[in-house]
């Protein structure tokens, strides 16, 4: 009988701790097996290095935790940036910065969610019927407390608009406008959507639909059915520019250049 209750201690224990893996396994699978296990195992030592250094007052312990992850884990940012880059040289951007802090936030068991827009990401954790907004790319000022504050971004994130540094290109506009919570299962997704993205500005359409379809599986966005759109006229274009070509006129390039989902 005590054999009995053992095992199932045992095994609600092991349940327990892979429910609070679940981010950090499923955005591991989207990146190469070395990377996903370097990940996996950097943000455990980390995570067990910080429950060791756990504080009385929650809203200091998660003040800690801000900024050692930045200082730990994100280096350069670098739009597009893939998870192997993060791994390996630590360059970040709002999206690969998101599952990072949601991978140590969920470990840690803290109360939060991650909130989208067309073109941003961002968290929101909860604290004693208080909302604390972490900007994952925002190293000095991004952890904020103040009410004021705090709708003050979302309403920036709300209103903001693609930009690209080259005037002479076309930045994409979706048709819609999102605010919404992303489940932390639908982060992986997210992050093959981000790289579909990086394939269309290199003109890889058939890899950037590829991609597409793969983010499609786990989070179907409305994003999605855009770009898949886009990318399927691209490749219509660029069959006419070639035949075009071919007759002895300039093959010409596309101008549009879309910006990275976040």
């Amino acid at each position: 009988m005590n054999r009995f209750l053992i095992l199932i201690v045992l095994f609600a224990s092991v349940t327990g701790l892979c429910q609070q893996q679940q981010i950090i396994t499923n955005i591991a699978s989207t990146t190469s097996y070395e990377a996903g296990k370097t990940l996996i195992e950097k943000i455990n030592q980390f995570t067990k290095s910080l429950e060791s250094k756990r504080l009385n007052s929650d809203v200091r312990f998660l003040r800690k935790v801000f900024y050692e992850t930045h200082h730990t884990f994100l280096k350069k940012y670098e739009a597009y940036s893939s998870l192997d880059q993060l791994v390996y040289n630590g360059q970040y951007d709002c999206l690969t910065a998101t599952t990072v802090y949601s991978s140590v936030l969920e470990m840690l068991g803290f109360d939060f969610k991650i909130v989208e827009t067309n073109y941003h990401i961002f968290i929101l954790v909860k604290i004693s019927n208080k909302e604390i907004l972490l900007e994952t790319t925002d190293r000095l000022n991004g952890f904020v407390t103040d009410l004021a504050s705090i709708n003050t971004r979302i309403s920036t994130y709300k209103s903001n608009s693609p930009t690209v540094n080259n005037q002479k290109r076309k930045s994409f506009e979706y048709s819609f406008h999102l605010l919404k919570e992303v489940k932390k299962a639908d982060l992986a997704g997210l992050l093959y959507f981000n790289q579909a993205i990086k394939e269309f500005n290199k003109h890889n359409w058939t890899a950037c639909l590829d991609l597409l379809g793969k983010s499609r599986t786990i989070y179907d966005s409305p994003r999605i059915k855009e770009i898949s759109d886009l990318a399927r006229l691209m490749i219509t274009q660029d069959v006419s520019h070639e035949i075009i070509a071919n007759k002895g006129e300039p093959k010409t390039g596309n101008g549009t250049k879309l910006n990275p989902s976040y």
